[in-house]
């Protein structure tokens, strides 16, 4: 199987400045962002809510925790969250209203309940870059 290709610091920096002409720039930065910082997987990603990034006092965890059921293989796995991407997520986070702890991350424009299925997303990765 191939591996994803790997953006060198220059080449993240034009899909970021591509990404920031777009509709939903931060939140497609952010998704960017993750992917490349964490290492985060697609399928991990969209399936993401926001009491999965969320503290009880508001604040963006250092780590997310991913139980079996949720990531590839059924092998459960921790991502650990750097300092850069901690300041993405809370700027993100604190731009928009969450009403539900259980509100997906990353919604959809049909309904803030529902989030994006990892190949629609996997499409929109392929699409921005």
């Amino acid at each position: 199987m191939s591996q994803a290709k790997t953006l060198t610091a220059a080449e993240l920096s034009r899909v970021l400045d591509y990404i920031s002409t777009r509709p939903y720039a931060a939140r497609n930065r952010v998704m960017l962002l993750l992917t490349v910082w964490t290492s985060m997987r697609v399928g991990e990603m969209a399936a993401l809510t926001i009491n999965d990034l969320r503290t009880d006092f508001g604040e963006i965890k250092d780590e997310i925790y991913f139980v079996a059921e949720r990531v590839k293989y059924r092998h459960a796995r921790t991502v650990y969250i750097n300092q850069r991407m901690r300041e993405e997520l809370a700027k993100y986070v604190n731009s928009r209203q969450w009403v539900y702890d259980d509100q997906p991350l990353f919604s959809t424009q049909q309904s803030i309940r529902k989030a994006f299925s990892r190949n629609i997303l996997a499409q929109h990765f392929y699409y921005l870059y």
